[in-house]
């Protein structure tokens, strides 16, 4: 049984047959197991809100391997290459690319 040791958190909120969100991870935290037993975990994201309103942060129930660290803090100068693979924020979320420039 997996037990993930600190509370944030970066999740991928791809789901079979969704793919609108494929490739992007959004921060948050791990709010609790949801049981004693299980590799799922009740988590609770830092900029998405379960309203329009945007007042009540959503929370979602996820299997571990949708869920890494949060990233090391960006270098001060970094020099991308072509065809380098990168993460970039955007929309409230970190998605992955390539340079191709």
């Amino acid at each position: 049984m997996l037990s993930i040791s600190c509370s944030e958190f970066m999740s991928s909120r791809s789901s079979p047959g969704t793919m609108r969100f494929r490739g992007s991870w959004y921060a948050g935290i791990v709010v609790r197991r949801e049981a004693k037993n299980t590799n799922r975990y009740v988590v609770e994201y830092d900029q998405l809100y379960a309203d329009e309103s945007g007042e009540k942060l959503l929370q979602e129930t996820l299997d571990w391997v949708q869920l890494r660290p949060p990233p090391p803090p960006p270098e001060k100068k970094v020099q991308f290459k072509f065809e380098d693979e990168v993460e970039a924020f955007y929309s409230d979320g970190w998605w992955e690319g390539a340079i191709i420039a």
